[in-house]
């Protein structure tokens, strides 16, 4: 499926015109690793850059996807705990072996649903998953992922930790049949109302924890002179030792141009976006502006900060 996105690939412009179009359009969200194989898939089954923007930007507007892509952790959490209680439910057996072997769903859970499987699976097949996606929502990739697993359940029960990340992290075998994946989807019996309803679950369970957390973390009501201070630098310490999917978020800056001419940038030009024109179709731009690298470069995810009002 990507051969026609390498660098002598007949769709690598257009699949360069959509992404940094889309940057343009929508500064705020920008550009994450990902969105190419969401981007590619469009670009394969519509002839029309135009269109394949349309329909990019259109389902960056989900809701869902707009979770997805701006690393909202609360939603993520929300769909590997449905997730995890409907394997549960429908494949016990294989859900008892991969908590034996200490196999957390986010380790292959996260990459499937924020490409739609596009980096997993066959094109043949991940277009049929795409079909049930745009029909019945986010709860067909819920399905899918239980099909998934239950179409290769025999195989991963032999197999342990390092060999099942290795199977589910990488890209399933090319022998992989679109129909007898929807069989398996099928037999769990499972309507997309039930999904919905665990999605809702898991999603109260989310906000719960949530607001525990943050009781927990809420200052005191009153001032106690016997209370520690926390000063800039614990909290700082503290904040970089919480793991966070935005951890995931990489700059491509370039350092020791910024190291040399730190002193000299300005507010207003010390964390600059690669300019709008660079991010229009048809633009003759260099690919890099200020020392920031456009994210078809090295498919990472750029931040685009807003400047500072004076």
């Amino acid at each position: 499926m990507l051969g026609v996105f390498q660098s002598e690939g007949s769709h690598l412009r257009n699949l360069h015109d959509l992404l940094a179009a889309y940057v343009a359009y929508q500064p705020t969200l920008g550009y994450l690793q990902g969105m190419s194989f969401i981007a590619g898939i469009l670009l394969i089954v519509m002839d029309d850059i135009y269109t394949a923007f349309i329909a990019f930007a259109t389902l960056m507007n989900r809701p869902s996807f707009y979770a997805f892509y701006s690393l909202d952790e609360s939603e993520f959490a929300t769909y590997f705990g449905a997730f995890d209680a409907l394997l549960e439910e429908k494949i016990p057996k294989l859900s008892h072996h991969l908590k034996a072997c200490r196999l957390d769903s986010k380790l292959y859970l996260f990459d499937w649903l924020f490409t739609v499987f596009s980096r997993s699976l066959p094109l043949e097949v991940d277009l049929r998953i795409w079909d049930l996606f745009l029909r019945d929502g986010e709860a067909a990739l819920i399905l899918a992922a239980l099909g998934i697993l239950k179409m290769y359940e025999d195989q991963l029960l032999l197999y342990d930790f390092d060999h099942l990340a290795s199977f589910l992290t990488g890209p399933m075998p090319e022998s992989m049949s679109p129909d007898v994946l929807t069989e398996c989807m099928r037999s769990f019996d499972l309507s997309t109302a039930h999904i919905k309803e665990a999605l809702q679950k898991a999603r109260s369970l989310v906000a719960e924890s949530d607001n525990k957390r943050t009781g927990q973390l809420s200052p005191p009501s009153a001032y106690d002179p016997r209370a520690p201070v926390e000063t800039a630098q614990d909290s700082s310490e503290s904040s970089r030792s919480k793991w966070s999917l935005r951890s995931l978020r990489v700059k491509q800056v370039n350092g020791s141009s910024n190291r040399n001419n730190s002193s000299e940038m300005s507010n207003t030009s010390k964390f600059t976006s690669f300019r709008r024109k660079n991010a229009l179709p048809g633009s003759n731009a260099s690919n890099t502006t200020n020392g920031i690298t456009p994210p078809w470069s090295h498919d990472v995810c750029l931040e685009f900060p807003k400047r500072k009002m004076l």
